[in-house]
């Protein structure tokens, strides 16, 4: 009976082995942070950054031109031929231009600036939720093949229990409803086997359609000790310095609205060559001008409206980000904390577990307790003790989850 508990035991170990083996992330080369990178350009295609550079590159050379428009070159001829026959005649030659004012160039300049750095920094917003999904999705993927691991170790250990039935029922020590009953409980472990790697393979399509990748990766280290900066949640989050840049790009909407709402003077320069009579000497004379425009308020105070609407929109959401941040943070921290006395609670009820599980056995072989007793508590023993095994695998979970919420980019 001991030599058939032994070579139990071993078959036990191997599969556990085997299913560790398999639990783990596939070996590869790739780490989280290149995963990041495909998922991003899946996310959003370098052709899209591309062309919002070149708009930027395209504004950025027009604020900078002296011209508000295009010069305007005109040319004109007077006669009274047919009024009378004095022989009038003017003709007319002149350029005129409407010239940017420093303070509206200045204004464009740095709109065009705010949307950029906004751009940029919502697309690391961009990328640090999205850093998020996959984080989650591997703390998923681990605990389903957590989940297949401890389902095939069940069919492992009810097998070999199984086989030392089917041996005791042979022997006439045991009733032919004891094979019966671990029959079933084999059944019942490998059907919940089955939909455990069911769902690992369905989680591995998910990360695929994410990253583009057929493999798992492993789960960034932990850093050694947490860096100064995110002691506490910061400005220098993403998703921070994102609605910040939110908020700097209102402002500059403001300071540009500001700056239109003095329309620009026109200057004109022109030349003339002049006949008063027929016979008389022609006259070439030079004509410069300036033409400036009525203030009206009424027309350019909607735009300087809107853009103050809109500044003080983008400070509401800035604050209400900077508050989400901080619960998020907050429920993190403590989520942590919770699954790591969990986790020391698990420990406890598997050592107890064990001490359980081992009286329970030597009654069953002593004949003091019944088959269904054994199964019960050798699935709890199980239980138990991958139980503590998962939540290990949580705490490092709620660690990570815990990083990327102070603002961490891995």
């Amino acid at each position: 009976m001991s030599f058939c508990i032994q070579r139990s035991a071993l078959a036990l170990l191997l599969v556990c082995a085997s299913a560790a083996a398999q639990a783990q992330p596939v070996p590869t080369a790739v780490r989280f942070s290149q995963a990041l990178d495909a998922a991003f350009a899946l996310a959003a295609p370098a052709k899209a950054a591309q062309a919002q550079q070149g708009d930027w590159a395209a504004r950025a050379a027009a604020s900078r031109l002296r011209f508000l428009n295009s010069p305007e070159l005109s040319l004109g001829h007077t006669s009274d031929g047919l009024v009378g026959a004095g022989g009038k005649r003017v003709w007319e030659l002149g350029v005129s231009a409407a010239l940017s004012p420093a303070n509206l160039q200045s204004a464009q300049q740095q709109q065009i600036g705010a949307e950029e750095r906004h751009w940029q920094l919502e697309q690391a917003a961009l990328k640090h939720r999205l850093q998020g999904e996959l984080l989650e999705l591997l703390a998923q993927a681990e605990l389903a093949r957590w989940e297949a691991k401890a389902t095939e170790a069940k069919v492992a250990h009810w097998q070999a229990l199984a086989a030392e039935v089917d041996r005791r029922v042979n022997a006439g020590d045991a009733p032919r409803l004891d094979a019966i009953v671990l029959e079933a409980a084999v059944l019942q472990a490998q059907g919940a086997s089955q939909q455990a790697q069911a769902a690992v393979a369905a989680l591995l399509s998910a990360w695929r359609s994410k990253t583009g990748l057929g493999v798992w990766v492993p789960l960034p280290a932990l850093p050694r000790a947490l860096p100064p900066a995110l002691a506490q949640l910061g400005l220098d989050h993403p998703e921070a310095q994102a609605a910040a840049a939110a908020l700097a790009l209102a402002q500059a909407r403001v300071g540009l609205a500001q700056a239109e709402r003095k329309e620009p003077m026109r200057y004109s320069a022109g030349l003339a060559r002049e006949r008063d009579a027929f016979g008389a000497t022609a006259a070439t004379v030079w004509r410069v001008g300036v033409s400036i425009p009525l203030q009206l308020d009424v027309r350019s105070a909607p735009k300087a409206s809107a853009a103050q609407r809109d500044e003080a929109a983008a400070e509401i959401a800035h604050q209400t980000t900077l508050r989400g941040l901080r619960q998020q943070a907050e429920q993190a921290g403590l989520a942590l904390e919770a699954a790591q006395t969990l986790a020391k609670a698990l420990g406890e009820v598997a050592s107890a577990q064990d001490a359980a599980n081992a009286l329970v056995q030597r009654a069953y072989r002593l004949g003091e307790r019944d088959l269904q007793a054994r199964i019960k508590s050798d699935g709890e023993r199980l239980d138990a003790a991958f139980a503590v095994q998962k939540q290990a695998a949580v705490v490092t979970n709620l660690e990570l989850k815990r990083l990327h919420a102070l603002g961490m980019v891995f």
